[in-house]
Formats: C-alpha cells, sequence, structure tokens
C-alpha cells in the first residue's frame, strides 16, 4: 500500500480534527466572554466558572473522539451516521446526539473539498503531538513519584523534605503529601504558615485532580492557544483562590506577599504539569496586588475547614 493511499484513508477521519480545532477556538471565546461578564467575582467564582469550561470541554473532546468508530465518509448524507456513534455523547447529556450530529455533518461538509491525503498529514501530525505532550505530561508524574520517595519525612503530618526541590509544592490525587524543600528549616513561622495553608487549600479544593484533568484537555489541544489560555486563566484563579483562602483564614496579607517573594527557585516544567506549586513567577507580580488588596472580593474554597496552618 503506497503512503499517498495510506494518508487517503486517514484523511478519511479528518472531521475528528475540524471539530477539535473548531470547539476549541468556540469554548476558549465562550469562556474569556464569561471571564468578562465575572469581572466583580471572587477567584473562587472564576477559578469555577473557567474550570467547568475545561472540563465539559474535555469530556465532550474525548466522547466526539471515541465515538467515531468509522470514517466519516464525505459523500455520506448530513444525517446518514448511525445513532449508535454517538452513543457515548447521547449519555453525556440529553440532546447530546443531535449536537454531535450537527458536528459531524458540518465537519464532513467543510472538508469536502480538502485533498485526502493533505487531511491524513494534519491528522498524523496532531496525533504526533498528543503523544509527545501525553510523554512529557507522564515523565513528569514519573520525576514527581521519585522525588516522594526519597524525600525524608518532616515533624508536620502529611509533609516530607527533599534535597531536589526549591519550592515547596502538593503532590497526589488519593493521598497528596506536601513537599518542601530541604532549607525549611531556615522558614520563618510566617513562611511555614504561608506555605501549609496555601498547599491545603489547593487539597481543599481538589486541585491537584483538576491539573490532570486539564493536561488531558491541553494533549488533546496542544496546537489551539485558545485552550491553552483557558486552562492557564483556570489555573491562576485556583491559585488566587488558594491566596483568598489563607488570608481568610488570618494570615496577614503582607506577610503573605513577603512569603511569596521569599522563594526565588523554580520548577522543571515536565514536573510543573503534575504538581501545584507554591509559586510560579509567571503571573507572581498580579497575585501579590491582589492579595494585598484589602477591597478585593473574596471568598473560601470548598471544604475550606480542611485550609490552615494546624
Amino acid at each position: 500500500m503506497s503512503a499517498i493511499t495510506t494518508l487517503t484513508q486517514i484523511g478519511e477521519y479528518g472531521p475528528i480534527l475540524l471539530v477539535v480545532a473548531v470547539s476549541g477556538v468556540i469554548v476558549s471565546v465562550l469562556a474569556r466572554l464569561v471571564l468578562t461578564a465575572l469581572g466583580w467575582a471572587s477567584f473562587s467564582v472564576r477559578a469555577a466558572a473557567l474550570q467547568s469550561f475545561a472540563l465539559l470541554h474535555m469530556i465532550f473532546t474525548i466522547c466526539w473522539i471515541t465515538s467515531l468508530s468509522a470514517p466519516i465518509r464525505f459523500t455520506d448524507a448530513a444525517v446518514s451516521a448511525p445513532p449508535s456513534t454517538f452513543q457515548p455523547l447521547m449519555r453525556l447529556a440529553s440532546g447530546a446526539h443531535s449536537v454531535a450530529s450537527i458536528a459531524g455533518a458540518a465537519a464532513s461538509e467543510s472538508t469536502a473539498h480538502v485533498p485526502h491525503e493533505l487531511l491524513g498529514g494534519l491528522l498524523l501530525v496532531w496525533l504526533a503531538g498528543v503523544v509527545a505532550y501525553a510523554a512529557r505530561m507522564i515523565r513528569g508524574f514519573y520525576m514527581l513519584v521519585g522525588i516522594r520517595r526519597r524525600a525524608r519525612a518532616s515533624e508536620t503530618p502529611g509533609v516530607v523534605i527533599s534535597d531536589e526541590i526549591d519550592i515547596p509544592y502538593v503532590f497526589g490525587i488519593r493521598k497528596p503529601i506536601i513537599v518542601v524543600p530541604a532549607d525549611c528549616d531556615t522558614w520563618s513561622e510566617e513562611q511555614w504558615t504561608a506555605v501549609l495553608a496555601h498547599e491545603r487549600a489547593h487539597v481543599a479544593r481538589g486541585d491537584v485532580a483538576l491539573r490532570w484533568a486539564n493536561n488531558v484537555l491541553l494533549s488533546l489541544h496542544w496546537f489551539n492557544p485558545g485552550i491553552r489560555w483557558l486552562v492557564a486563566a483556570a489555573q491562576d484563579a485556583s491559585e488566587g483562590a488558594c491566596d483568598d483562602a489563607v488570608v481568610l483564614h488570618g494570615t496577614p496579607r503582607a506577610s503573605y506577599a513577603r512569603a511569596l517573594l521569599s522563594f526565588q527557585g523554580g520548577i522543571a516544567p515536565d514536573v510543573l504539569r503534575a504538581a501545584q506549586p507554591f509559586v510560579r513567577h509567571d503571573g507572581l507580580e498580579q497575585r501579590i496586588l491582589a492579595i494585598v488588596d484589602a477591597a478585593r472580593r473574596r471568598r473560601l474554597p470548598r471544604l475550606s475547614d480542611r485550609v490552615g496552618p494546624g
């Protein structure tokens, strides 16, 4: 079988890529509009709204891809796909079968005049990007597992000490653990309070699990700057919500801001995909300004009784 024939056959699945791309643009635009409308709201509310967009679109993307057990022929009629093809979407939400059918029909019609070989090549590039992003995500996970195994216990329950890191972070979904650097014995009480309260807020919100869900979405939409913005905005709002929790639990704003500024190290990009670090230096200025703003609306995260230095 020639390469051209193979690409032509792969190109029959081209509507998958088109729907993934177009839906990502639509979702990111809607999320921007919602975020603009929520300019008055607390970080907790903004994070919930943005994360809802990310989670629902991740579910839609996976259901859309897995529902296509056969290629969409460009000569098929708009309603020719069998209803069973879209059963995952039907189970996802009422009326989702119609949405998927319309999406499939629109994609098939839109790509009708595009050479199959070109679509096949683009689909292979997309799949290669998905695999590459997933590989980096898995690599980061195993790096964190190794750091956790080599870390030593501390006197504080739920906290371990590692010689391999500069920035504290929380790692783990089922049994979250806070990992702190070896120089923690030089920390002031102010720094300890800030780190523990912030990372426990991430645990209370379930942010580590949400980060993994966001990584799945990013792996499928690695080419889409709109989805990258959506995930970054959701994570920034999540950090702001945890900062609010620390402040609302009695930590003085000025001392908390000083604690954030005292951490000057970095964290490897692959590791960053699988953990919730205490501080990232991109966007740190905005976090500090939000923390010291006494007039800004604040709201505790869910399960807020688990947040705090004790």
